[in-house]
């Protein structure tokens, strides 16, 4: 075992319940349900103490919201020295929960896909006009926070107009993907990549006229990636650890259970390569050897590696891969889903 692969953990999520109040088309949660004890998230909070000069706890779902009151408030209050994050839908915000975010310096995600015709379809729900009311609000409060939405084929004709619904309401920063579990047939990516054409139009008008536009990422992190490139200052390393893949950060399900990351904590029928431990009988250091021995400093593929080669834009897989859902796909780390690569 190599000892520099055993990190300390220094954030967690908390994932402190499968339910939901939403019924979202894309939603990757198994929605068991399962409720994470108060008392699993308290002792989190004293392992992770134990662990960390400067702990961070994200809350997480299904909803994270549906514990507030017995899991949210009574946590932060008992440990104000933690940093606080949640990802959230919003929906039972109100004045008096984004007070208590803002008092907590939270830093927040707001999961919402646009506007009312996009938001009601995809989410199954009519949350658009409570949510559209209490925006300014949270942004008054809250100013860096993010939006954060999901594009499917039968809505993502409105790619362009969710991103300008998000920067007319005041957002400086969203993050946009495909769902890349369903099927993508080629009128709608045709679609889709007239969009993020229209996108980038408006960017490009913006940074000619000097005015400030919305930041969307994924879309100007590709656009630093190459720049860089082109003035060859791109870092080929590849940081087989970007998204923690259990070097100092996990996900917590309602055991107490320790996972690489959250979107793997209720796939059930096959996550046990990616349970790294538990907050009460430590990390699995076998685990976490067999990640790393598949994991390797090398690029995901598509079908196989001869077509990588032939990209030229493989360098930007390095960066922008999801070996979690790389495996739900394919059952493979490193073998990047089709959709994912034409994304």
């Amino acid at each position: 075992m190599n000892n520099d692969l055993i990190v300390p953990i220094t954030s967690v999520c908390l994932n402190v319940t499968d339910a939901c109040n939403f019924d979202c088309k894309y939603c990757f949660v198994n929605h068991q349900p399962n409720h994470m004890s108060f008392q699993v998230a308290d002792d989190t909070c004293k392992w992770l103490l134990n662990n960390s000069n400067t702990p961070q706890i994200f809350f997480f779902g299904g909803e994270p919201t549906l514990r507030w009151s017995d899991i949210i408030v009574p946590l932060v209050e008992k440990y104000p020295k933690i940093k606080y994050s949640i990802t959230t839908n919003g929906f039972v915000l109100d004045k008096e929960k984004i007070d208590f975010l803002s008092k907590h310096n939270f830093s927040v995600m707001l999961s919402m896909d646009g506007n009312e015709l996009t938001q009601s379809y995809n989410r199954n729900s009519n949350s658009f006009k409570h949510l559209d009311s209490i925006i300014p609000y949270l942004l008054e409060k809250i100013p860096l926070i993010n939006f954060r939405g999901t594009i499917i084929p039968d809505t993502c004709m409105h790619t362009f107009e969710n991103i300008c619904y998000a920067y007319n309401k005041g957002f400086k920063t969203c993050y946009f993907t495909i769902n890349i579990f369903e099927e993508w047939l080629t009128e709608d990516r045709l679609m889709l990549e007239e969009e993020i054409k229209k996108f980038t139009l408006a960017y490009i008008n913006s940074w000619v006229n000097n005015k400030e536009f919305i930041n969307f990422t994924p879309f100007s992190d590709m656009i630093k990636l190459l720049v860089k490139k082109e003035l060859n200052l791109l870092d080929n390393k590849v940081n087989i650890y970007k998204c923690g893949l259990g070097r100092g950060y996990g996900a917590i399900d309602y055991k107490g259970d320790i996972y690489t990351c959250q979107e793997i904590v209720t796939y059930r029928e096959n996550n046990e390569k990616f349970r790294i431990g538990n907050i009460y009988t430590g990390l699995n250091k076998s685990n976490l050897n067999n990640l790393a021995q598949e994991i390797v400093n090398d690029l995901p593929v598509v079908n196989n590696i001869a077509e990588c080669g032939e990209c030229p834009l493989k360098f930007c897989c390095k960066k922008n891969t999801c070996q979690v859902n790389n495996f739900i796909c394919n059952q493979h780390c490193l073998i990047q889903s089709e959709n994912q690569c034409w994304w």
